[in-house]
């Protein structure tokens, strides 16, 4: 019995290695190749990566003694940085920055290429994509002439849609699936609503007597947070409640609920904050004593002390440095407020010396520094500006300017193909009772929108509208 029962279990050895020999042989006899069409279509611009499907798993050249990676074996044009992996018989391509928008993109796979049989493509494989337009979303401020709208717009098509409508809109963020607003009521206290965009419903916070200094969405999550004060009402008239003083909310939109963050006694009366790129903290700063802090959101009452300042211009792409507007009142040789950038290691450099009256300073995603800069008095006011920039050398070049009219508030877009600026006449600068606070100085509430193509050096788009946000999403 045992000789036949060794003489089966050795007929059933020999059989399954001849079956994996024949599937073997068959293997090598098949040629290397990928599934995945030579065009794959359109794809979104951010945050973008791409699965290309293969017959066989490729080679594991992470757990090789090869000197090439798997990312070796691409090229990209026009060129981005990106990552390769490997899964099985499929390659994921992730770029590290988001991609130009609305652009054709080829991809091509080394002949080199081999799979885990070692077979080679052998042949130059080439993939073709298409990146998605860019839009953006603005406040078109017409009150009181009619309602306000925030409205989207999209470059490639240069359609609009609008997304909400209200009497007198604040201030507002969004991400792809939220859009929230702030709107002033008539007696002059602010109530909020969020709009689910993909599923038309729309919500009252129903804030009661409570003024809304400042919104932001977080860069990351379903989130916002909101600054705001309680409003006492005397004759007609709103005041601050003398019991109340500004305090941060944090409101999760997929759960419905807000949190009422806790901050040190001696920090209060909330002015401008800022996300953190990963969305995990705020740079916010004290109307008190004009210091700027940093909070980890999940220890909010650890906090990092960067210094007194007069605005922020954010955060650069790594998050490493932050973008400053400083004024030194005892300085013989700053007439203006110079700008500063204060670096990871708590070193506070500046880059211009006052002697230029420059404001709204930003980073672009390279690292460039953009920056409106007076070339203009205009008695009653700050004067009028242009747009300037700061190469990563920090010398200086004109980009934009409007006679009789002053360019500010500079934003780039998320592929750092575009900027757009807010444009305003003499009139709007000189009208003092419509206008909008940013910390130590004052925008017009109406105003233009002009969209600025960095590669083309050129306008491509002018509207009316302030408060632009580029879509990241």
């Amino acid at each position: 019995m045992k000789n036949k029962f060794y003489l089966k279990t050795t007929f059933l050895v020999i059989l399954l290695s001849g079956i994996i020999a024949m599937l073997y042989f068959l293997n090598l006899n098949k040629e290397f190749d990928f599934k995945t069409k030579e065009n794959i279509g359109t794809v979104n611009f951010i945050n973008t990566s791409i699965t290309l499907k293969l017959n066989d798993p490729v080679f594991d050249y992470a757990n090789s003694n090869e000197s090439n990676t798997l990312k070796d074996f691409f090229t990209l044009t026009p060129s981005s940085e990106f990552f390769a992996t490997s899964i099985g018989d499929r390659i994921i391509l992730t770029f590290k920055d988001s991609l130009q928008s609305e652009t054709q993109y080829t991809l091509t796979a080394s002949p080199d290429l081999k799979d885990v049989y070692e077979r080679r493509l052998n042949k130059e494989k080439t993939f073709e994509f298409k990146t998605t337009s860019q839009r953006f979303t603005y406040l078109e401020k017409n009150h009181p002439q009619s309602k306000d709208k925030i409205v989207e717009y999209d470059l490639s098509s240069k359609s609009q849609k609008i997304l909400f409508e209200n009497e007198n809109i604040s201030k507002f963020g969004r991400d792809n699936e939220f859009l929230v607003v702030s709107v002033e009521n008539k007696d002059k206290s602010n109530n909020i609503f969020s709009i689910n965009l993909s599923e038309d419903i729309q919500i009252d916070l129903s804030l009661k007597s409570k003024k809304v200094r400042n919104l932001k969405f977080s860069p990351t999550k379903h989130e916002f947070i909101y600054t705001s004060y309680n409003l006492v009402f005397e004759n007609g008239f709103a005041f601050q409640d003398p019991n109340s003083t500004t305090y941060f909310t944090k409101y999760n939109l997929d759960s419905g609920q807000a949190e009422v963050l806790n901050l040190p006694e001696a920090i209060f009366d909330l002015g401008e904050f800022i996300y953190t790129n990963d969305g995990e903290g705020l740079l916010f700063k004290s109307s008190v004593n004009s210091e700027y802090y940093l909070m980890n959101l999940n220890n909010t009452e650890n906090l990092i002390n960067i210094g007194k300042h007069l605005q922020t211009g954010g955060f650069s792409k790594d998050g490493d440095k932050i973008l400053f507007t400083d004024y030194d009142p005892l300085s013989g040789f700053s007439s203006f407020p110079f700008t500063t950038i204060y670096s990871a290691d708590r070193d506070n450099r500046e880059i211009t010396t006052g002697e230029f009256y420059y404001i709204d300073p930003i980073f672009s995603n390279d690292d460039e520094i953009f920056i409106s800069e007076k070339y203009k008095e205009l008695t009653g006011t700050r004067g009028l500006f242009k747009i300037s920039k700061l190469d990563k050398n920090l010398q200086r070049f004109d980009v934009y300017r409007k006679d009789n009219m002053s360019i500010e508030l500079p934003r780039i877009s998320s592929d750092n193909k575009y900027i757009s600026f807010e444009t305003y006449t003499e009139a709007q600068l000189l009208d003092y009772s419509n206008f909008r606070a940013y910390e130590f100085q004052n925008k017009p509430a109406q105003g233009g929108l002009v969209i600025f193509d960095l590669n083309k050096n050129s306008i491509i788009l002018e509207l009316e509208g302030i408060e632009i946000v580029w879509h990241k999403f």
